[in-house]
């Protein structure tokens, strides 16, 4: 399949990001917590993680998420190639490299150092970066003296909070900049504020939904490639033009997006009451049935009117959902999107509801208990179609 640079920046910030906020924590440790103000994280402006004292770059950071990467041979060629500052110089890998000790000054012109995670390991898994993070805020907050400093939860929720706070960073610099001209960028002093302040947890739960379109969108495309499913340039380009869509959407226009997404469980509910976020958005049934019908409908393209109404229109229009309800709970399905007032389906007319399961009219399948209240149903007998129905029909 094609080169998938529109969306592959997107996961380098997500690992990298965490990396400068273990960073940060460690020299706003080191510098006994004063002056923070003049110490800034950048990303990707030279390597992946950089940090800065005033205008002098006292630290680079590479950070290679390589899963098979264990001998010096995967790094030789990034190490050469390092872009050195005249403080320290780091390495970061999510493996074990066995024979570390083997590497010559010529493979590593520039002295880069591996980063030491702590006293014994110079490596960081995926999976335990997020635990070594909240060890680290546990221990600035009891440095300060904060009231939840053993609260593993809370420190939990500040690290969930930086994530929304990069999240929005990334978000803004994608919407106004041209990719060359990116730089996202906090102080410590930012940092500090994020990790001690109470929480605002309507951020991080539609952030935390950002960060999962795009993750299931980049599993949904490794799936294909290993079943040898493939999509034209032209239609690649388009899904990950939508889906940078989607990422970028505003709060407002993301929930409102959702709610259409998952018409049938957003009834009388907004993030910010919710505390959590599944009636919003299911990942396994945004890649099965939302992602699916996008990449495989390659020649209709699907239209996202006013930035949060996913639909095909042909002789008939046709709301995409992520709706995967069994046909056995297809009674709720009807009903919770009868139910549903942020549904203002009587602009679009709608015909039909690709659903992953269900056929047939919402209304008779609602056992008519729902009545109508001149809403949108006065206006159309809106129908369930399966994806594989709806696959079959637009291509």
């Amino acid at each position: 399949m094609s080169n998938r640079n529109a969306t592959a920046s997107w996961s380098g910030y997500a690992h990298q990001g965490k990396i400068g906020l273990l960073v940060g924590l460690r020299k706003a440790n080191s510098a006994n917590f004063q002056n923070l103000g003049q110490y800034r994280i950048e990303l990707e402006t030279q390597e992946d993680v950089k940090l800065l004292d005033g205008n002098t770059i006292v630290e680079v950071h590479q950070v290679k998420a390589y899963t098979s990467g264990r001998t010096i041979g995967s790094y030789t060629d990034a190490l050469a190639n390092f872009e050195a500052c005249l403080g320290e110089n780091y390495l970061h890998t999510i493996r074990e490299v066995t024979n570390w000790s083997d590497l010559t000054a010529t493979q590593n012109p520039h002295n880069v150092l591996r980063y030491p995670y702590s006293t014994t390991q110079n490596f960081c898994s995926l999976y335990d970066i997020g635990d070594l993070i909240v060890d680290e805020i546990m221990a600035t907050l009891s440095f300060l003296a904060h009231p939840e400093a053993t609260n593993r939860d809370w420190c939990q929720g500040s690290f969930h909070e930086y994530l929304a706070f990069l999240d929005e960073r990334i978000r803004i610099e994608h919407a106004t900049k041209s990719k060359a001209d990116y730089n996202v960028n906090f102080t410590l002093d930012e940092i500090l504020n994020l990790i001690s302040t109470p929480k605002t947890k309507h951020q991080a739960k539609i952030n935390a939904v950002r960060r999962e379109i795009y993750n299931e969108y980049l599993n949904l495309l490794n799936l294909l490639d290993e079943n040898g499913m493939e999509m034209t340039q032209e239609h690649e380009a388009f899904v990950s033009d939508l889906i940078r869509r989607i990422f970028l959407l505003d709060d407002i226009n993301l929930e409102s997006l959702l709610c259409k997404l998952f018409p049938a469980t957003t009834h009388n509910k907004t993030l910010a009451t919710c505390e959590l976020s599944h009636n919003f958005f299911l990942p396994t049934d945004f890649s099965n049935t939302f992602l699916r019908t996008v990449i495989q409908i390659q020649r209709e393209k699907l239209i996202l009117e006013d930035e949060n109404f996913p639909h095909y229109k042909t002789n008939y229009n046709y709301l995409a959902t992520a709706l995967a309800k069994p046909e056995f709970y297809k009674g709720d399905a009807a009903r919770g999107i009868l139910k549903n007032d942020k549904l203002n389906i009587e602009r679009y007319e709608t015909d039909f509801i690709i659903n992953e399961h269900i056929t047939g009219k919402i209304h008779d399948i609602a056992r008519k208990q729902i009545a109508r209240t001149g809403s949108f149903m006065d206006e159309k007998e809106i129908e369930f179609i399966t994806r594989d129905n709806v696959v079959n029909l637009l291509n």
